[in-house]
């Protein structure tokens, strides 16, 4: 470098102060020369004819023609000139760039037929998502801290998008030209946002340097409110167009400016790029978006909230974080607070002063459930959101130091962070993310994640002082009261019973039996179901809420005339002169339908024997029933194991009932078992004859009530 530390110092304070004052100390031209015969590429370039820039005459050079500012119109003037002359002799010569330091433009166009902007179409004004990417080319390109790179002069116009949210068509684009200390030389170039996604193109550059300082102000759309700004928003940052055509500027190359700039202010990098990587890195750290796993692979200009890379979806979850529910000022505030802290460091400090880290994470923890309306107004406005949630992610595990991987899947861990809302809260990782934990995670002592789904745990209402079961259920995601469909088959069998076995030939399916007397019972209910073997199943059997699983538990729910292996019209007519004196039915080869005299033998038999008054005790298994009373007990001392498996009642249900309210209801309350026995010939030939368990009730009895043929029961069937 040829100037000294303490030059390169004072000239880099130099450009701080301007921009932070605006554009009075710019040395701009003397706008009162109208005739200055500039040129841009196209005639997007040529900006707003307004009032005060009448007479003004530009040279276009895809056009190969002058354009002269008449109030409100350019209008060709039918010169020409030689572009590639004035183009040789302006970049020759530095000091002439200098001295014509203003250019204004707009990459913005208006309707008519006849002026000079219908002509030109800012090629990056399509509103597409794609048209605001830049091809990204890693930062690890960046040179050494050592290296001494020249400066070169730039002549050419560039695009790109500017997005906090994307700013707004017609927000103020500028830049100015920096010399190799980054000191302002006062040559400045200033244009408009084109589009509502924020794209632009600049008019021709003329500048002595390939380095800028570009800014940008205006509205813009708050992806967090999903409403564009009413105050004004700027951002700044450097750029580097020796080797670009395209350029962004966004959240992050905000940030990195002062840090960037102090960098090469110290001298310990002899290359303005190299600062500029070095401050990059430390922003992304500053948010723990730097992980070694998927480290920071892009210059910041080459980024968008819309694009599809890991650095992509953290410059969108820093624009998410640094918004929160801020107005523009409330946002220019926390920037400016953390641009001044990284400048020192490259480090958010966090310190009893400044407690801006510890809120920004307290925000976003208890905003995640909002998270997915941030990706739908992204996705709507831009064709794309990256993946932006595991970054918002990776800064609060940061800034509550809780880690949350897959392995540590299931762990709770309490916040332990001073001046946060949450202090001692706890928090617990969850399919990669942390969330807070419910009252029944910190009850149990053990958390409901996805990946312990089905886990069933006990703990001890505090209010009442009873033990209760919950399972974890990743389809509510959160605990939930055990049903008898969340336990294995095996769960309902007696210990003690002497079961036999059954393999009915028919599907290989093996069922548990049990003799009880002089009958042999299956000790749990058919599951037998092929419909094209037995054309009477189709459309007449069921399992409990149309799972699989639940007939594997249970077996399944048959209509009588299903049960009974006979025709859909016997649902409304009598079936007596069909029904055998052993009638098979749906039954495996040698066992049949019970007759209701067999279901009443069982219950004599077991009342008999036992010391209850009723048999309804002794045939209920011991698991699932749900509690009623101390005096309703669940023994299964002859191991028929009789769950609850409540019923299908299809046009039968009623919202109005307490029980029998939905089209599978009662489970953990009732079990019916169909008899193949119909209805006394006084009720109506739509009715069979059923035998019930009741939660509520010890007794096993048989119904005449809520009996019509076509609500599915489970079938237990007996032994020839």
């Amino acid at each position: 470098m040829t100037k000294t530390f303490a030059m390169r110092l004072a000239a880099i304070s130099a450009v701080a102060i301007l921009c932070s004052c605006g554009d009075s100390s710019t040395g701009a031209k003397d706008d009162g020369d109208k005739s200055s015969k500039e040129s841009v590429k196209s005639v997007s370039g040529l900006g707003k004819c307004s009032a005060d820039r009448a007479g003004e005459v530009l040279y276009v050079e895809d056009e190969k023609a002058e354009y002269i500012c008449i109030p409100n119109e350019w209008k060709n003037t039918g010169a020409t000139e030689n572009s590639e002359g004035d183009e040789s002799d302006t970049s020759s010569s530095p000091s002439k760039n200098k001295s014509s330091s203003s250019t204004k433009g707009s990459s913005g166009s208006t309707s008519g037929s006849s002026s000079a902007s219908d002509s030109g179409k800012n090629s990056s004004g399509s509103g597409s998502a794609s048209s605001s990417s830049v091809a990204q080319e890693p930062t690890s390109s960046a040179p050494g801290a050592n290296e001494t790179i020249p400066t070169k002069p730039v002549s050419k116009a560039f695009s790109g998008v500017v997005q906090k949210g994307p700013f707004t068509s017609g927000s103020t684009m500028k830049i100015w030209e920096l010399d190799e200390d980054l000191a302002l030389t006062g040559t400045k170039f200033e244009w408009e946002v084109s589009s509502s996604l924020g794209e632009f193109s600049s008019p021709k550059l003329n500048l002595a340097t390939q380095y800028g300082l570009l800014q940008a102000t205006g509205t813009f759309y708050n992806e967090v409110s999903g409403s564009t700004t009413t105050g004004d928003f700027t951002l700044k940052g450097i750029v580097d167009l020796s080797n670009r055509d395209k350029a962004n500027l966004n959240i992050l190359a905000h940030l990195a400016y002062n840090r960037a700039m102090a960098l090469f202010a110290t001298g310990d990098y002899k290359n303005i790029p190299a600062a500029k990587s070095k401050a990059e890195q430390e922003v992304m750290e500053a948010f723990y978006m730097n992980p070694k796993d998927a480290p920071l692979n892009h210059a910041f200009e080459d980024l968008s909230i819309f694009g599809t890379t890991n650095d992509d979806a953290k410059l969108l979850a820093v624009s998410i974080l640094l918004t929160r529910g801020l107005n523009p000022t409330g946002i220019t505030s926390t920037t400016a607070e953390l641009s001044a802290d990284i400048k020192d460091d490259g480090k958010w400090n966090q310190s009893s002063e400044s407690t801006t880290q510890v809120t920004v994470a307290d925000w976003a923890l208890n905003n995640l459930a909002n998270n997915s309306k941030i990706r739908t107004r992204v996705e709507t406005q831009g064709g794309n959101a990256p993946d932006f949630e595991r970054w918002i992610g990776e800064f609060i595990e940061g800034v509550y130091s809780i880690p949350c991987t897959d392995k540590l899947d299931g762990n709770m861990e309490q916040i332990a962070v001073a001046g946060s809302s949450y202090n001692g809260k706890k928090l617990v990782c969850d399919g990669g993310s942390l969330r807070f934990a419910t009252r029944l995670d910190t009850l149990i002592g053990y958390a409901c994640t996805a990946s312990r789904d089905g886990v069933i745990k006990s703990y001890i209402d505090p209010y009442y002082g009873t033990e209760k079961e919950q399972i974890c259920d990743s389809g509510v995601k959160s605990w939930r009261d055990v049903g008898i469909y969340d336990y294995s088959k095996e769960d309902f069998f007696s210990e003690t019973a002497n079961y036999g076995t059954l393999k009915d030939s028919r599907d290989n399916k093996t069922y548990k039996t049990i003799k009880i007397g002089a009958q042999t019972w299956m000790a749990e209910n058919l599951n037998y179901s092929d419909s094209t073997k037995m054309t009477n199943l189709k459309g007449n059997s069921w399992c409990f809420n149309n799972r699989t699983k639940n007939c594997e538990m249970a077996g399944r729910l048959y209509t009588w005339t299903a049960a009974m292996n006979l025709a859909s019209f016997y649902l409304e007519e009598s079936a007596a002169d069909v029904i055998a004196e052993k009638h098979q039915g749906a039954c495996p080869n040698g066992w049949h339908i019970p007759t209701s005299t067999e279901w009443n033998d069982l219950m004599e038999y077991v009342e008999a024997l036992g010391t209850e008054n009723y048999a309804g005790s002794y045939l209920k298994s011991k698991t699932g029933w749900q509690s009623y009373s101390t005096s309703v007990k669940s023994l299964d001392e002859y191991g028929f194991s009789a769950i609850p498996t409540g019923a299908y009642y299809g046009k039968y249900a009623n919202a109005g009932e307490t029980y029998s309210a939905y089209t599978f209801d009662d489970e953990g309350q009732f079990t019916n078992f169909w008899s193949a026995t119909e209805a006394p010939k006084t009720a109506a030939a739509t009715k069979a004859l059923y035998w019930f368990l009741d939660y509520r009730y010890n007794y096993f009895d048989v119904s005449t009530d809520y009996n019509q043929k076509g609500r599915g029961f489970p079938i237990r069937c007996v032994k020839n």
